[in-house]
């Protein structure tokens, strides 16, 4: 007959033992040690330096200490000393330190359950608390959805189109960001100061991917961008303005207006400040033909400058440039022959005047109203109306004839026999009256 009990291993009292009452103790205090067992820690694998009575271990590996040779043992620390007992199959404990309820299978602790069934459960939370809106609940400092060996996608479903599929950002669990199919399924950027009143900043439409930009619904153009009062920048279909650019100051628009739109039917175009039409654009080429300040061609990159009032205007069809105070410096464009005639003149009393009168005609340079010099029809030959005028230099401070190159001309003021003109060979100044070398 064995004197223990085959599961807890609690001793017997044999019969006419004597002082029963220490072997009645021994189970007694092995049911307190292995009875609802609850470990401190699983991790030790040497005593606590100050245990408490009934405090309660698993000796973890490599054990030291009183515990040495231990390893693998359940212990409990009673009257003073370390009682030990070995875990049987089955035995379930409480681990304080990890919060975990473990089963021991023989050889390790496993969690109790681990095998249980996942599926449909009614609420999931990962150190957050799960309810009936927000049955997955999270609370981490990131969260990780990886692929499983090839692609990887996240997937909001909704019941219907007037449904809400989206992603909410919040600060303080009240919404400022919601991106996704809000209402419809159009994708939507959304923005918010309060969490409950909600714009659009962008809205992509599903049919088209048309964009607009701003909180009224415009998809009928590829880009369509709204502001509370005039559009500042519109692209919508061909029935109506196909571009529309404008600036304003919300606090006083009649101030600061600008507008730049485009019409495709008329091939016209036009910019506008303060509601005055300042710059035209038109299909030149085409069969609109409109005289504004300035005329764009489609289908021929170029820039026309026109005179609305005819050829032969003073002036006509320019480019001015003006000072701070409004006074005419510098201009070019036809001059007063009208269209025959293209100029680039400074100041009128003492500039200099550029003149070209057309193909393989002449082009003129004047000063003062007088034209000063020439280049004859083709290039064939030159001619000034006013002398020519070298620069002046003294004998050794001419400039050097190797850099100034061969058929330089300077005029030398004291040269020996008086003052001559010089010409460079090259390498050196030689005089034009007998080629002597300038000394």
């Amino acid at each position: 007959m064995s004197f223990i009990t085959p599961n807890l291993k609690l001793p017997f009292i044999a019969p006419a033992q004597a002082q029963k009452h220490v072997t009645h103790n021994e189970a007694i205090r092995a049911l307190d040690a292995l009875v609802q067992l609850s470990l401190k820690s699983r991790a030790l694998s040497s005593p606590p330096q100050v245990p408490e009575e009934g405090d309660r271990y698993y000796i973890a590996e490599t054990a030291s200490g009183s515990w040495q040779d231990k390893d693998g043992q359940i212990t409990t620390f009673q009257d003073g000393s370390w009682a030990y007992f070995s875990p049987q199959i089955g035995w379930q404990t409480w681990i304080e330190d990890e919060s975990v309820l473990q089963v021991w299978d023989g050889q390790a602790w496993h969690p109790v359950g681990a095998d249980i069934d996942t599926q449909n459960l009614n609420f999931v939370g990962i150190n957050a608390q799960a309810d009936t809106i927000n049955k997955l609940a999270l609370s981490s400092s990131a969260s990780l959805f990886n692929h499983d060996g090839a692609g990887h996608q996240l997937k909001l479903n909704k019941n219907s189109a007037s449904d809400t599929a989206a992603v909410l950002y919040q600060t303080g669990f009240s919404g400022r960001s919601e991106v996704g199919l809000t209402g419809d399924d159009d994708f939507h950027f959304k923005v918010s100061p309060d969490g409950s009143t909600f714009h659009n900043g962008i809205i992509i439409d599903k049919d088209t991917g048309n964009v607009s930009l701003g909180d009224v619904k415009d998809l009928s153009g590829k880009v369509t961008i709204h502001a509370t009062n005039t559009p500042s920048f519109k692209l919508i279909s061909d029935t109506e303005d196909e571009i529309l650019i404008g600036m304003y100051d919300a606090q006083s628009p009649s101030l600061e207006h600008f507008e730049l739109s485009y019409n495709c039917f008329t091939n016209l175009g036009k910019i506008r400040v303060n509601g005055s039409d300042r710059i035209t654009f038109a299909n030149v080429g085409g069969s609109t033909n409109i005289n504004g300040n300035l005329s764009v061609s489609r289908n021929n990159p170029s820039l026309i400058v026109e005179d609305t009032g005819g050829v032969g205007n003073a002036h006509s069809g320019i480019v001015s440039f003006r000072d701070g105070a409004g006074s005419e410096k510098v201009w070019m464009g036809l001059g007063s022959n009208g269209t025959s005639r293209f100029s680039f003149l400074t100041h009128y009393s003492d500039g200099i005047e550029f003149i070209t009168y057309g193909n393989n005609a002449p082009i003129s340079f004047a000063q003062g109203g007088g034209t000063r010099f020439r280049i004859n029809s083709g290039g064939a030959s030159t001619e000034s109306l006013i002398p020519f005028k070298v620069p002046t230099y003294s004998v050794g401070a001419q400039p050097s004839a190797i850099t100034s190159g061969a058929g330089a001309i300077v005029y030398i003021n004291n040269e020996a026999g008086g003052a001559v003109l010089a010409f460079s060979d090259g390498v050196n100044w030689r005089r034009t009256t007998d080629r002597a070398i300038v000394t």
